[in-house]
């Protein structure tokens, strides 16, 4: 099938594309650095026909101090805006979506999900509730906050788009992604390859999913050997 992943030059997209493109899709790649602004709806528009799922991986992907909320508005959210508007338009089937357990907290309410498998996320992790009740926030913390918030603002664009019946959306909520598989302090992160896993799978699953919202994790981070890279894995969902 015809994919559309923008920000196909991230850590992310860099490992997807060449993975979509081995099992026989036709990959369209939209990046920034290559000119393709998801805030430009024309471009967006020429690049995106023809396609049967897009995968939206552009964002202001980390919280940054040097970037106040108009930033975030326009990085997440809006661009979020622009990709399910002309998805709709051009008829595209399905919109997947990469966001953030960071608001939340992976431990509230979710569940992961991995070969048809679902089991209760037990550890605890920062959210944006933790943030806001901390009172006087931090540049870094406010950052942070942003960051969470332009990730649920987006989240709920799509929803209505999801629910409507308009698109098929899913939401794959990353804890935070790591290349060599680090633990981060609250012991909580997922591997890029699964991240392209499970993304991979979303793309190619051929029931209609609607709106769905999946954590994708690796619950066995405290037993990984970290300076080896090894342990098991799992994504979540």
């Amino acid at each position: 099938m015809r994919v559309m992943v923008t920000g196909s030059a991230g850590m992310i997209g860099r490992a997807l594309m060449p993975v979509l493109e081995e099992r026989g899709h036709e990959v369209v790649g939209y990046d920034l650095v290559a000119g393709l602004d998801v805030l430009n709806v024309h471009t967006l528009e020429d690049m995106m026909r023809w396609c049967e799922v897009v995968v939206h991986l552009a964002a202001i992907s980390y919280p940054r101090e040097d970037m106040g909320w108009a930033d975030y508005w326009l990085g997440n959210c809006q661009a979020v805006m622009n990709v399910a508007t002309v998805a709709a338009e051009v008829g595209v089937r399905r919109v997947v979506f990469t966001s953030s357990t960071a608001y939340y907290g992976a431990e509230r309410g979710m569940t992961q999900f991995w070969r048809g498998e679902r089991w209760p996320v037990d550890e605890d992790s920062p959210n944006a509730v933790q943030f806001l009740k901390a009172g006087n926030m931090t540049p870094p913390q406010r950052a942070a906050l942003f960051y969470m918030v332009s990730k649920v603002v987006a989240e709920a664009a799509l929803a209505a788009w999801g629910l409507a019946g308009t698109l098929e959306v899913v939401v794959l909520r990353l804890c935070p992604v790591s290349k060599q598989g680090a633990a981060y302090a609250w012991g909580l992160r997922v591997r890029t390859e699964r991240v392209v896993e499970a993304i991979v799978r979303v793309v190619e699953d051929v029931r209609p999913l609607g709106y769905e919202v999946f954590n994708i994790a690796e619950p066995d981070v405290g037993v990984v050997d970290i300076q080896k890279g090894e342990g098991g894995y799992a994504s979540g969902g």
